[in-house]
């Protein structure tokens, strides 16, 4: 116990001079990052970013930023490193939108979302907003970007996830024959069985 509390000691002493001291570039700046994340101080590591971010802003490096957002385990913290970035940087990577917009889907916030996916200038753009649609409860228009997709899709992984939403959609709207007519297409039998048995409830 006293290892630990000497530990401890040193680790918040690290921090608070960490947090206190600018970092003279951005190389310093991303290995301290690097270094609370390795620590698993993520509170800390959101209140360093959040205020030494903006003297590097000017060059920001967004795959840096999105190893560091992947590796934090915390949803709440993640989207406040996403909107840091946002309110900080000059020139916005196009990726970030497509990140915050998962990130507000895992956080239950489909509106939020719909905005990042709306901005986001990606092949997959169209089923994300469709997905974000579908989580607010807006089924006709989840149905018409996921139809709209499928007419030039050659992407088997996407279509398949696109035949396992509609097939919910029209389960939702009791439309059972257009329901089957996807189930058909789902290549998974665990997936198939799963919705033959929500047909026939």
């Amino acid at each position: 116990m006293v290892v630990n509390g000497k530990f401890f000691l040193v680790i918040v002493f690290l921090v608070a001079h960490l947090i206190a001291f600018p970092p003279r570039d951005k190389e310093i700046f991303k290995q301290n990052c690097l270094r609370l994340l390795k620590s698993s101080q993520y509170s800390f590591l959101t209140e360093y970013f959040s205020k030494y971010y903006p003297n590097f802003s000017q060059s920001s490096d967004f795959a840096f930023i999105e190893k560091v957002i992947l590796q934090i385990p915390f949803l709440e913290q993640k989207l406040k490193i996403v909107n840091i970035y946002l309110e900080n940087s000059q020139k916005i990577d196009n990726e970030v939108y497509s990140l915050g917009g998962q990130l507000y889907l895992l956080q239950e916030e489909p509106q939020k979302a719909l905005g990042f996916f709306k901005k986001y200038k990606g092949k997959f753009n169209a089923f994300y907003i469709g997905l974000a649609q579908q989580k607010m409860g807006n089924f006709v228009d989840a149905e018409n970007s996921f139809l709209k997709i499928i007419k030039t899709s050659r992407n088997s992984i996407l279509n398949q996830q696109i035949y396992v939403l509609l097939a919910e959609i029209y389960l939702k709207w009791d439309e059972k024959e257009k329901a089957l007519q996807q189930i058909k297409k789902i290549k998974n039998q665990d997936l198939r069985d799963f919705f033959h048995e929500k047909v026939k409830a």
